[in-house]
């Protein structure tokens, strides 16, 4: 055999030994999970667990606790032992690796919470409500979501179905469909007012100027949203939204329905937890203190949870007061990736959604695929997707104040109460509005100095 017929020969085996060779040295190689880094085990969708590893779980509940432990074990057998939870901790405890806290909490420590992985952010593209508590993820995922408590709109199935209201929810947002609307709202409610003559268009849904927070879904109406820049010198009072949402205030007080009324000014205060000493009624608002099971305990009417109704296409939003996770610790990346991604697998959200009290969370898309003990749980979770986490911008001239204290703090509901009543006019509300939030802002420092010297 002549030499070049050998070199042909020899040329694949050649080329093979190149490709295979370069192949090994430029192919991916697998995550090693060596406390450094996050790895994702693509053929199982997991995480790796670093060796060792060991990490501690704060829970709300303890029942739900075990819940995470039995998913934890299921997973991963021979690492069972590697998460362990608490469900109180006290001053001077070390903090858990993964912490429950407020959102007002994890503002506090801001600074120390730990970034979540960026293959964990991904994953939960369409899992959290990103919405919700967002300013402390502007830069990176710090603080998870997890649960939600605030107001929320209430109606009387039971008198709605008296008046051959059809309750078919056929968009699964939790709002039948036959009062979606404000319009349709208000044809129902003037339905109802017609069968008893002591009823009144403010006590079958009442309107108060005096309590800023519940008020605060009706100044929405317009698409308004404090802080809408995430700068608490910049209110949002302003804006075109804000006096949208005066001119439909303005429009509801001057409506042929309030002035046949002869609404008595005194009497628009806040009476929301008065409405359930009665025997039945129509539509409310509720928050979580007001007792509305022992309503329909002692009455036997049909009370459900909703959004509120949308005015103009646009869906007001209640405030609410956010709690969720944080990761205190940079230790064993990997095996807090895993803790985290099963408390959000729907396994992991199932399991949060049974603690008493507490609601869930989460896109609208996965809490239509969960299983709810009540059906209280889950109208409450469809009713907080449209709802508003309360903003955590401080001002910038003086850090240790929140910008949302000026909403508390200024004398906004008397002003609205006046265009409600015809008294000025919703531009007119606006400027006075705009200045009192200019004036609260100079009186508490809240520009910093080189704007003041400017």
């Amino acid at each position: 055999m002549n030499k070049k017929r050998i070199i042909y020969l020899l040329l694949p085996v050649l080329a093979l030994i190149v490709l295979v060779t370069g192949w090994n040295i430029l192919s991916p190689k697998p995550c090693a999970s060596d406390g450094t880094r996050v790895c994702l085990i693509k053929n199982t969708g997991m995480f790796a667990i670093e060796d060792k590893a060991k990490v501690t779980l704060k829970v709300p509940d303890k029942a739900y606790g075990d819940a995470i432990l039995a998913l934890f074990a299921a997973k991963h057998p021979e690492n069972k032992d590697v998460l362990s939870v608490v469900v109180n901790t006290i001053n001077g405890d070390p903090l858990p690796d993964i912490d429950y806290l407020t959102q007002n909490e994890a503002a506090l420590r801001y600074a120390s919470l730990i970034g979540i992985d960026e293959t964990l952010k991904k994953l939960w593209e369409k899992n959290l409500q990103w919405d919700k508590s967002s300013e402390l993820n502007k830069d990176d995922l710090r603080f998870i979501p997890m649960s939600g408590s605030g107001f929320s709109f209430i109606y009387d199935a039971t008198v709605l179905a008296r008046l051959n209201v059809d309750l078919k929810d056929t968009d699964l947002d939790g709002l039948p469909d036959g009062i979606d609307t404000m319009e349709e709202v208000k044809a129902v409610a003037l339905k109802y007012i017609a069968e008893n003559k002591q009823r009144t268009y403010t006590s079958v849904f009442p309107i108060q100027f005096n309590e800023a927070l519940s008020f605060y879904p009706l100044l929405t109406i317009g698409g308004w949203r404090m802080f809408p820049d995430h700068t608490a010198t910049l209110p949002g009072f302003d804006t075109p939204e804000f006096l949208k949402a005066l001119k439909n205030i303005s429009d509801l007080g001057s409506s042929s329905d309030i002035k046949d009324d002869k609404i008595d000014p005194a009497k628009l205060i806040w009476q929301f937890d008065q409405i359930l000493t009665d025997q039945e009624f129509l539509f409310s608002m509720a928050s979580d203190w007001m007792f509305v099971e022992a309503f329909e305990t002692r009455t036997k009417q049909d009370v459900r949870n909703a959004r509120f109704p949308s005015v103009g296409n646009v869906i007001p939003s209640p405030l609410l007061n956010v709690a969720g996770f944080s990761v205190n610790t940079k230790v064993n990346p990997s095996a807090i990736s895993e803790v985290l991604r099963i408390i959000r697998s729907p396994e992991g959200l199932a399991a949060f959604a049974k603690i008493p009290a507490t609601t869930l969370l989460a896109d609208p898309s996965l809490l239509a695929t969960l299983k709810f003990d009540t059906q209280k749980q889950k109208d409450l979770a469809l009713t907080y997707v449209h709802s508003m986490s309360i903003p955590l911008v401080a001002l910038e001239g003086n850090p240790t104040v929140l910008g949302f204290t000026m909403y508390r703090q200024i004398a906004i509901l008397p002003i609205v109460k006046k265009v409600f009543l015809g008294e000025i006019s919703p531009e007119e509300a606006q400027t006075a509005i705009a200045k009192l939030a200019k004036d609260w802002i100079d009186v508490n420092h809240g520009y910093p100095s080189e704007a003041i010297k400017k």
